[in-house]
């Protein structure tokens, strides 16, 4: 990559590809990981982990455990790492869809309850992507299902150094990446090829 910039793009795009090729819905999240290859390309790869554990929990829960652990156990670094992203399906609500989603979202920044958002009238169900690079740019990417089962095209909000998304699962992401991140060597931490 010739630049700051350029890589940014490419990861956007990355990002934004990987949304708008799917076809199906109700797929079980994955966390995806951009690195840089020995001659300069990005590749996009899925991050392994055991069958079934996104059963175990809502996936936010997952992943935040996840992340949490990785740091606990000092997972090995990925080389060549310059993103990290979790990929989801989720239902959003905005304030003007209706006067329950207005209400759910009082509550909820007034630190109370409120339902999930798949039981509130207006709701948009989303295939998404939070992500974070290692410049500390932060991407969110969307895509709203159709009444007929397409989806839109993805969109991706980015914020750079510093005004980044907040919430659950941008953290555990932000989390995932420091633990990811290639440190220097000592006598027990190997790189992942």
């Amino acid at each position: 990559m010739n630049s700051n910039t350029d890589t940014q793009t490419v990861v956007r795009n990355m990002f934004i590809g990987c949304l708008d090729r799917r076809t199906q819905w109700d797929e079980p999240p994955e966390i995806l990981i951009v690195t840089q290859a020995p001659g300069g390309n990005l590749i996009m790869g899925q991050l392994p982990l055991p069958a079934g554990l996104w059963e175990v929990a809502p996936p936010p829960f997952v992943l935040a455990n996840y992340a949490h652990l990785a740091h606990a156990t000092r997972v090995r670094p990925v080389r060549g790492l310059v993103a990290v992203a979790f990929r989801c399906e989720a239902f959003a609500i905005s304030p003007d869809v209706s006067p329950e989603a207005a209400e759910a979202l009082r509550r909820r920044n007034a630190g109370g309850s409120a339902p999930p958002n798949k039981d509130i009238p207006g709701r948009v169900e989303q295939r998404v992507i939070s992500a974070v690079d290692i410049e500390g740019h932060d991407y969110m990417i969307t895509a709203d299902r159709r009444d007929d089962g397409t989806a839109t095209a993805a969109v991706c909000t980015m914020h750079r150094h510093g005004a980044r998304h907040t919430g659950r699962v941008p953290d555990a992401v932000n989390s995932l990446l420091a633990a990811l991140r290639p440190r220097p060597a000592s006598g027990q931490d190997r790189l992942y090829y």
